[in-house]
């Protein structure tokens, strides 16, 4: 959400994409927003993304997501359309330009949390 006031404070507008009590946004709604101009920027825990084999952790239920990074989609890699992958950049390494992700995988560590942003 915060995302959006930054985005806001610049003139632009922006929009909070989650539901807490449904899906949120869904990959086809996201390519879709993509393809239409808007930015789409994702609150995520840093640990379920950068670490994914934790979630076979026996100590996974003492761990409690929480969002503490933010990361810019940019597009998706639809070559397999039974695995289409999501491209972000990722201001938390200097190489993090067009990393992918499975979109399973990436809205987990996402815990659902989008900010779309535009004009």
């Amino acid at each position: 959400a915060n995302a959006g006031k930054i985005a806001e404070h610049y003139g632009l507008k922006s929009e909070f994409c989650s539901s807490l009590a449904g899906e949120g946004l869904t990959l086809e709604n996201a390519i879709e927003r993509i393809e239409n101009g808007e930015k789409l920027i994702a609150a995520v825990d840093t640990s379920m993304l950068y670490f994914p084999e934790v979630t076979d952790s026996p100590f996974l239920p003492f761990l409690i997501p929480r969002v503490n990074h933010a990361v810019e989609i940019i597009g998706f890699d639809k070559s397999n359309p039974d695995d289409i992958k999501v491209i972000i950049n990722d201001p938390g390494f200097s190489d993090g330009a067009g990393n992918l992700y499975s979109w399973d995988d990436f809205k987990s560590c996402s815990l659902n949390s989008f900010v779309s942003v535009y004009k």
